[in-house]
């Protein structure tokens, strides 16, 4: 699997349109010369051979570990994702734990009290929020808390540069609010779902006869709950890093997804192609985890096997 991902994303990354010599030589540098500079460029950048060539040379290379370097900065593209990887995983991870901080407890409430106000409310606050784009969310709390009220700063991870938790902290609370209303929406909608069928079961039925309070069955219902929620968690963390981009990009956060973007504007293959294979690494890592926590939330996984 990762073969054919590390293939596919070469190739992808090679036929998208643009040249990255082109991006590297200024357009009035040596006036008259710069098709020759553009040539130099590619030739030292090993542009200049054939795509199956640069494709042995570049596998043969990850083979040993070694992404490359970047043709900007010329730095290890290794070492790049590596020092960028903290802020995304600070980012990624706050605002998921808060999501799912609000989306357990409103999914269950709105499955027990279903068709009231309190179910209808949770819908349609979840519909809005999935409807309305991340980067529109992160210009609009910008505009509002940042510009306006001027009571959260818009950009960054510090004021002073220096690495200071509390300045850390109240950085983050613009970008993960953002990230963390689209994790409770999505989620929200799953929770209530898998509750509303994890209710209508017999067991449960047999839980209240026997004594059970409204509590205890509620939480056997959302522990049944958790085998697909657990199964879609696995696949929204990778597609949730695609939004973390954006926002990344949005806040100057310096993540992987900024480094991406402004690896995509001038072209930087390497560190284009170093991203995708951990984004691709997340996936494969995320399905296997996913595999493991079935028997953690599932007994009969365990006795299966």
């Amino acid at each position: 699997m990762f073969l054919i991902i590390a293939v596919g994303l070469f190739v992808l990354v090679r036929l998208a349109p643009g040249d990255p010599a082109e991006t590297l030589v200024p357009i009035d540098a040596a006036p008259g010369q710069r098709e020759e500079l553009v040539k130099a460029a590619r030739e030292q950048l090993g542009l200049d051979k054939p795509v199956p060539v640069q494709f042995v040379l570049w596998f043969g290379s990850l083979l040993k570990g070694d992404l490359g370097y970047s043709f900007s900065t010329h730095q290890a593209v290794g070492q790049l994702l590596l020092d960028r990887l903290g802020p995304t995983v600070l980012l990624m991870g706050s605002a998921l734990v808060l999501g799912l901080l609000i989306a357990i407890p409103v999914g269950i409430i709105a499955a027990v009290r279903r068709d009231t106000f309190v179910d209808a409310a949770a819908g349609t606050v979840s519909v809005i929020a999935l409807a309305i784009p991340s980067f529109f969310l992160a210009m609009l709390g910008i505009y509002v808390f940042a510009v306006k009220l001027r009571v959260l700063p818009s950009a960054g991870m510090y004021f002073s540069g220096e690495s200071d938790v509390g300045d850390l902290l109240y950085h983050l609370i613009l970008p993960v609010s953002v990230l963390a209303l689209a994790v409770a929406a999505a989620f929200t909608r799953y929770i209530r779902s898998g509750m509303l069928e994890q209710l209508g079961q017999d067991y449960i039925r047999a839980i209240v006869a026997k004594g059970a309070g409204p509590f205890r069955a509620t939480m056997h219902a959302f522990r049944n709950s958790l085998i697909p929620l657990v199964t879609v968690l696995a696949l929204y963390i990778p597609a949730f890093l695609s939004g973390a981009v954006v926002v990344e990009q949005i806040f100057s956060w310096p993540g992987m997804g900024q480094m991406a973007v402004n690896a995509l504007i001038v072209r930087d293959y390497p560190v284009i192609t170093g991203f995708g294979l951990y984004v691709a690494v997340l996936v494969l890592i995320c399905n296997l985890l996913a595999d493991v926590l079935y028997t953690v939330v599932d007994p009969r996984v365990r006795t299966a096997r």
